[in-house]
């Protein structure tokens, strides 16, 4: 929370990703598209396309997300937010 603040990841069966950053009553939505190639998420904005390529693992309910110099962890929520 402190680096990204609150934000969601809606990573859907059919290859679509909703990332959602909360900030100050409002919403900023990104539309991605992912897949998986081992323990490597690749993701894209068809928007501005760029692939991002990031180590991840998942340990029950949290995925963690490994960068060049730094960590990410999530944890999985099923209520709406």
């Amino acid at each position: 929370m402190s680096e990204y603040g609150r934000v969601s990841m809606d990573f859907r069966p059919d290859g679509q990703l909703i990332y959602t950053i909360f900030e100050q009553g409002k919403r900023q939505v990104m539309l991605l598209v992912y897949q998986i190639n081992g323990d490597v998420l690749i993701t894209d904005q068809p928007s501005r396309p760029r692939e991002e390529r990031t180590r991840f693992e998942i340990r029950g309910d949290t995925l963690t997300l490994f960068y060049a110099d730094h960590q990410s962890t999530y944890r999985r929520c099923l209520e709406n937010v």
